[in-house]
């Protein structure tokens, strides 16, 4: 997604409809962004596709330092994300 606003409501009912599952990756905190726009859809809307957000989790503050180890840290690292995604598969 490139905006959250205009949410493309569309195209995250086509994903669901054609894989059942959504995973929303996010440098921000996983309230208020994409991953609470996305889930907001799907309450409204009755869908309920497996869903993993991966962010900044809400009830924490992150350290200090370079973006790839918080990525790393924060787990939506290249390497956090292909987990999620097996972890959505199985």
């Amino acid at each position: 997604m490139h905006t959250i606003r205009p949410l493309d409501k569309e195209a995250i009912r086509t994903a669901i409809r054609e894989t059942g599952r959504i995973i929303t990756a996010e440098d921000h905190f996983v309230v208020n962004g994409l991953g609470s726009a996305v889930a907001d859809l799907m309450a409204d809307e009755g869908l309920t596709p497996k869903f993993k957000r991966l962010g900044i989790p809400n009830d924490a503050f992150p350290p200090l330092g370079d973006s790839y180890e918080l990525y790393a840290h924060l787990g939506y690292d290249p390497e956090g994300i292909k987990k999620a995604i097996r972890e959505i598969l199985g």
